[in-house]
């Protein structure tokens, strides 16, 4: 990627994918300026206000991880901007906006992982069990090898008063990932 960002000519996907790397490795004075230099040639693209916006919640910086996904936002809509909006919506305490832009995330892509888990993170939150257990269930059918899923299910389980529930849920993460101390309390 780095030999292809020192062209001229057709250098924006390179250096948009590489500002996805750098920020996937956390990276971010990197992606930042990936991305940077990516908004500098094509300022409409979506997907590179969206990243930038992703850049920008990594950093705590709400209010620009806003402004950013707005940006994002003028072109198609996406799920995954949705939900990254929805994720700042509820850092800055709106949990109305939040849980919206997390339901119309899963609406435009019902296999949206990153609302499922905003929304499933918001209901906990609220107290909303039932919904959560439905969004941790939803999310277990797409990844059903994740411990961490498991222990999460556990947990509310474990608030519902399904113990027994709760501690084969605790048992299969440890078999997936026999690391989990949080397992053997809930066992």
């Amino acid at each position: 990627l780095s030999e292809m960002t020192r062209g001229g000519k057709n250098i924006f996907w390179p250096l948009l994918w590489r500002g996805r790397v750098n920020l996937d490795a956390d990276r971010l004075e990197e992606a930042q300026r990936d991305l940077s230099r990516a908004l500098r040639l094509r300022p409409d693209n979506a997907w590179a206000w969206g990243l930038l916006g992703a850049l920008c919640l990594k950093r705590g910086r709400l209010d620009g991880a806003s402004a950013a996904l707005r940006q994002a936002r003028r072109g198609k809509t996406h799920a995954w901007i949705e939900a990254l909006r929805g994720e700042a919506a509820a850092r800055l305490g709106r949990a109305d906006e939040a849980s919206s832009l997390f339901d119309r995330a899963l609406r435009l892509d019902t296999g949206a992982d990153l609302a499922r888990l905003g929304r499933l993170r918001l209901r906990e939150l609220r107290g909303d069990m039932t919904g959560a257990l439905e969004d941790v269930e939803l999310a277990l059918k797409a990844d059903g090898a994740s411990a961490g899923l498991f222990l999460r299910r556990g947990r509310i389980l474990m608030s519902l008063g399904r113990m027994s529930d709760a501690e084969a849920d605790a048992s299969s993460a440890l078999a997936i990932h026999g690391q989990y101390a949080e397992a053997f309390y809930l066992r």
